[in-house]
């Protein structure tokens, strides 16, 4: 293996001397760099004067002249520590692993296919189930006006979040940091909103114990909707993938 050291003359440890007296907290700590088969023995200050990046010998994260401590691992960067410098050495076989968690898949494409194709569908059968039963076993529903206006403000509430449910799944194939925090929002939006919706319309139509009574019935899909979208808000919020992707960056 190659090795290249770094040789210090006696200007350069006149100019040492001088600065170790005019800065006492001014030290130059020896570290051995790896990178593309050569160890290089240089120094953290150099690499400060020199304007080269540096960047942490345990995760590769390029970090600051000044710092201490790497932000994203928290391995020791400052004097007596192993700190790179040009250029991070990844091993292999963590790039491999970086590599596939990137783009339109995994949780990621679960979560497109539910906005742009299960959801609406699932949501349109079970609503249209729903009606059907109510109507086969109370057969004077279907001419009762309440109900049918209930109906009515239902498909259209449901018409209105399977819509931004699509929009917002083949918004996702944008691969920008603004398409997540649409996704975000529109998840509130299509489940406890869409849910809660639903609640508002039966006391706008139907009498206050009628009301009650549904109100008392929708309400665990409220809790439910709320439990879905704090799962996929988290998702969304810590995810690798979703970082890499939306994010620009390989973590």
């Amino acid at each position: 293996m190659l090795q290249i050291k770094h040789t210090t003359t006696g200007f350069e440890k006149s100019c040492r001397s001088i600065l170790s007296g005019l800065l006492p907290s001014y030290s130059v700590n020896q570290t051995q760099t790896r990178y593309a088969g050569c160890a290089v023995t240089s120094s953290v200050g150099a690499h400060k004067q020199q304007g080269i990046d540096m960047y942490c010998s345990n995760c590769g994260t390029q970090v600051d002249d000044s710092a201490s401590f790497c932000a994203k691992c928290g391995n020791r960067i400052g004097p007596g520590a192993s700190t790179v410098g040009t250029a991070p050495h990844t091993p292999a076989s963590n790039l491999v692993g970086k590599k596939q968690l990137h783009g339109v898949g995994g949780w990621l494409g679960l979560l497109v296919v539910g906005l742009t194709v299960l959801g609406p569908l699932l949501g349109g059968s079970r609503l249209s189930g729903a009606f059907t039963d109510a109507e086969f076993k109370t057969p004077q529903l279907a001419t009762f006006g309440p109900w049918l206006s209930y109906k009515t403000e239902v498909w259209v509430i449901f018409g209105i979040t399977a819509l931004i449910s699509f929009c917002t799944g083949i918004l996702l194939f944008r691969f920008k940091p603004s398409s997540v925090r649409v996704a975000i929002t529109s998840l509130w939006i299509v489940g406890p909103g869409g849910a809660i919706a639903y609640i508002v319309a039966a006391n706008s139509v139907f009498r206050s114990d009628i009301a009650s009574a549904m109100s008392q019935a929708m309400l665990p899909s409220v809790i439910v909707a709320c439990i879905a979208a704090a799962i996929w808000t988290a998702y969304l919020t810590r995810s690798k993938r979703v970082k890499n992707t939306y994010f620009g960056c390989v973590l």
